[in-house]
């Protein structure tokens, strides 16, 4: 589906119905239904949750590092499947630090913290280059303390200085 915001595809569905049935009367409500040709119901993902006009809000990849398996979002969150139940979170903030981290267990049970940003990039747009580091393209304040969001629009890839 192309890229067409809400009110243009109301238009559409006024513009293409003339809301009569052959013989001149009003359909019931029931009866009335929106169709768009261009869309294709197949290419959506079981992980991408949609909007009513089928824009994604947040899509939902596989992770693994050591033995940890989570699923990460491009707007910057981590879950975990624990059974019935999703746990969602944005990483624990780093002491002293505006950036968030969330813990991954090796192979030797050892525990690795690692910046939550970098575990995005990571997950959507592949290893980092030797030389190259990811950072947040945006900071905003929120009760005197600088944040950053972790989506993935936020983040950018830089050669390390």
């Amino acid at each position: 589906m192309n890229n067409r915001n809400r009110s243009e595809l109301m238009k559409h569905w006024v513009e293409s119905s003339d809301h009569t049935d052959q013989d001149g009367k009003g359909r019931d409500w029931e009866e009335e239904t929106y169709t768009d040709d261009e869309d294709d119901y197949s290419v959506y993902d079981r992980d991408t949750f949609y909007d009513q006009v089928h824009y994604p809000l947040e899509k939902w990849v596989p992770y693994e590092y050591g033995t940890t398996r989570v699923y990460v979002s491009d707007r910057g969150n981590i879950r975990m499947d624990r059974g019935i139940s999703w746990h969602i979170t944005t990483g624990t903030v780093k002491m002293g630090t505006p950036y968030r981290i969330y813990p991954f267990t090796l192979s030797d049970g050892t525990v690795l913290f690692r910046h939550v940003h970098e575990v995005i990039w990571d997950a959507f747009e592949g290893s980092v280059p030797a030389g190259y580091e990811v950072r947040h393209a945006t900071s905003t304040t929120k009760s005197g303390k600088e944040t950053y969001s972790n989506a993935l629009d936020d983040l950018q890839i830089f050669k390390k200085e």
